[in-house]
């Protein structure tokens, strides 16, 4: 076993899965060792480098607790092997075995202590195991390595917050908006998030407005500022931030894609004062022309205060300032259907469709719409022309809602099981069904399996596989990336 070629053993590994080569022992069981120490102790049938080799291939697949066997056997070998080592330890992060990793960490400060990874890595790990006063005393010292380093300043601020700290963290954050004046905006925006943490609102809506009276221009303060704002009901400052102090509207865009106008009605409205939000809106739509964005929300809250009617008018004018809109015509359908007026909903959900096919919420409801116009001829039983057109109808809709809707859509694949039941079709809706639930395959419609979560096909071609995301990152909690980077495996994992 000693002579076997390397290629041979990595092919068995392949073929046969890693058990083929070393009875995979349970995964605490393989960090018994002291890991921190290295050696050679232990039989092994091959060296570090097939070793290191066989645990990245089993990475590669994903399976990150069958490489540790590998892996550890490797570090053991040659533990003074960088690659080996920072390998090793990450997947121990991964799998969250911070004070192994931590043993690895130690050791590798011992022969790579200059290396900047390696210290960040170490100080990030005694974060994640929240020893914040250990990180803190490790930064200074790693500091002085690396005096002009951005990210290792920002870094302890952001250790100051974790450890609940503040005063320290805000002495920490005005020091840093004095270093770094091309991070003034991150800086303050996070000097005002402490702030929420330990002042009381009338000394954070100080903060807020002498940070937004400097960088007037700045989108994200501005935003921010209105949601404080809001969130505290000084709703009147908030619409002099939004449509400017001289009154005249906003007519720029925000940074969530709608006009300031309606981002602050929506905020308004969000925070539960939907009449508040509503009497702005009127009395902007009574001075100025309103966008379709605006319009779409004013006749939401129509709908939300049980106002149809009043719903109906605000959408009619909207559709005709904007033909060309297709969530106006969407909307407008949808509440004629709601008041019985089926042939002009019809109209408006078609126009929609006509102006976005991508847009499934338009499908299911035309759907529903002819379900409700023709509850007569949705009985598969009948051979009437009309019956036959009507269902063929629905299951072309409810194909192409199907093709548009993202493999793990569970209302979607829902609403499409439930549309197949209407017309007489439970095969069909069996099938999405199992699809809603995770138990079948939306692309190729065979048996599937869940991997971390992920619902995937892993015994059809390809083309079920382009879906799925091929790269996998080690310690979201702490943002230490996977050192492998991506994962290109293209074929099933055993």
């Amino acid at each position: 076993m000693r002579n076997i070629c390397p290629v041979l053993l990595l092919l068995i590994v392949l073929v046969s899965g890693s058990d083929a080569v070393v009875d995979k022992p349970a995964l605490r069981d393989s960090l018994q060792s002291d890991t921190a120490a290295g050696g050679q102790d232990g039989a092994s049938p091959f060296g570090a480098a097939t070793s290191f080799m066989m645990g990245n291939t089993l990475l590669e697949q994903g399976d990150l607790a069958g490489a540790v066997p590998y892996l550890a056997q490797a570090y053991h070998m040659d533990p003074d092997e960088l690659e080996i080592a920072e390998t090793y330890r990450d997947v121990l992060i991964e799998l969250d075995y911070p004070d192994e990793a931590l043993a690895i960490s130690r050791r590798l400060l011992r022969s790579s202590g200059l290396s900047y990874d390696v210290n960040e890595v170490h100080v990030l790990l005694l974060v994640g195991l929240e020893r914040y006063d250990d990180a803190l005393a490790h930064l200074a010292g790693f500091q002085t390595q690396f005096p002009d380093s951005t990210r290792l300043h920002l870094l302890e601020g952001e250790i100051l917050l974790r450890a609940s700290r503040f005063e320290e963290a805000r002495k920490k954050y005005i020091s840093l908006r004095r270093m770094f004046p091309e991070k003034w905006e991150r800086l303050t925006l996070t000097l005002l998030e402490i702030s929420a943490l330990i002042d009381d609102p009338d000394r954070q809506e100080a903060l807020w407005a002498d940070a937004y009276s400097e960088r007037p221009d700045s989108s994200a303060l501005r935003l921010g500022y209105i949601r404080f704002l809001v969130n505290h009901a000084r709703d009147a400052r908030a619409l002099e931030i939004a449509i400017g102090e001289d009154g005249a509207l906003s007519q720029d865009i925000s940074p969530l894609g709608v006009s300031w106008t309606t981002l602050v009605a929506g905020l308004i409205s969000d925070a539960g004062r939907s009449e508040v939000a509503l009497e702005f809106l009127e009395d902007r739509r009574r001075e100025t022309d309103l966008d379709a964005d605006s319009a779409l929300l004013a006749a939401r809250l129509r709908i939300r205060s049980g106002d149809l009617e009043a719903a109906l008018e605000v959408l009619s004018e909207g559709v005709a300032d904007w033909p060309e809109d297709p969530a106006l015509h969407l909307l407008l359908g949808e509440v004629y259907a709601e008041t019985g007026r089926y042939d002009l909903s019809e109209t408006h959900l078609r126009e929609s469709l006509a102006l976005d096919e991508t847009e499934t919420g338009a499908y299911f409801s035309l759907i529903s719409l002819l379900s409700r116009k023709h509850p007569a001829d949705l009985d598969p039983r009948s051979d009437a022309p009309a019956t036959r057109a009507v269902i063929a109808e629905i299951r072309n809709l409810a194909e192409r809602a199907e093709s548009r809707l993202d493999a793990g859509d569970y209302s979607g694949y829902m609403m499409l099981g439930a549309t197949m039941m209407g017309i007489g079709d439970p095969a069909s809706a069996a099938e999405k069904y199992e699809i809603a639930a995770g138990r079948r395959c939306s692309t190729c419609r065979s048996s599937t399996r869940n991997w971390d979560g992920i619902r995937t096909c892993w015994m059809s071609s390809n083309s079920c596989w382009t879906n799925i995301p091929r790269i996998r990152w080690l310690s979201t909690r702490w943002g230490i990336p996977w050192r492998t980077g991506a994962w290109n495996w293209t074929g099933p994992v055993r």
